[in-house]
């Protein structure tokens, strides 16, 4: 009697410390800004790159992540991440190049958004937690947050790309909008995973060609002068496994 009361209890020990250590399993995607084919990663605030560009500031929200068909979920580290939006990349004082999984990440088919679901957008920025309550990637409460900042320096020439939704209509800009907004500026994207530790984001995909000296800021309206070429590429695959 005794020695089946001490398997059972141990056995099931056994399996809570199995139950716990694979709960706690998580897995590690780094992001690399990079030129091309160039594999070394773009540094923010230094122009020794192929594009003689200074990256002052490149940030970007990233959502609805799956693998396979699967929805996976994100480690809250209460900072850069929640269990469903990271905030990665910074600025020249601080950046955050990780995303990190709960659970193993298998090989396959790896889709997300980049930008932010319409309810999280909106969302009293009063009472807003991390990594949605950063100031620099906010505008209003109707407009939301900037989902990509991008701001530049080449020689003595700036240009920032900032995007966003826009046309939300509400009451006054302190309200959020019940309806969707006129253009989301969500944009989705898809590599393939195969062992990749690194996810590349293609800046020059997004920018080559592009004369600063001329170009307006864009502030994520298609229609502006600014923005037509810059955002047509958006469309294109910006993001790439390492691998690939």
């Amino acid at each position: 009697m005794k020695r089946n009361f001490l398997y059972t209890f141990y056995s099931t020990m056994l399996i809570v410390g199995l139950l716990g250590c694979s709960s706690n399993e998580s897995s590690v995607l780094s992001i690399r800004p990079v030129w091309g084919s160039h594999a070394a990663p773009i540094s923010l605030c230094q122009s020794n790159n192929p594009a003689a560009l200074s990256v002052e500031q490149l940030q970007f929200y990233l959502s609805d992540f799956y693998l396979n068909g699967q929805r996976l979920t994100l480690v809250d580290n209460g900072i850069e991440q929640n269990t469903d939006v990271v905030l990665v990349g910074g600025d020249c004082s601080q950046n955050h190049w990780r995303i990190e999984f709960e659970g193993r990440l298998p090989e396959g088919t790896l889709s997300f958004t980049l930008g932010l679901p319409f309810d999280d957008n909106h969302r009293n920025p009063l009472t807003q937690v991390s990594p949605l309550n950063v100031p620099e990637m906010f505008w209003t409460w109707q407009q939301g947050h900037k989902f990509l900042r991008l701001d530049l320096k080449q020689q003595n020439e700036s240009w920032e790309f900032h995007l966003g939704s826009i046309g939300c209509q509400s009451a006054s800009v302190m309200r959020a909008p019940s309806q969707p907004c006129a253009l989301a500026n969500r944009y989705q994207y898809s590599i393939e995973l195969k062992g990749e530790n690194a996810v590349l984001f293609d800046l020059k995909a997004l920018l080559n060609g592009l004369d600063l000296a001329d170009l307006p800021d864009c502030m994520g309206d298609p229609e502006q002068q600014g923005c037509k070429t810059v955002m047509s590429r958006l469309k294109l695959p910006l993001f790439r496994g390492e691998h690939e």
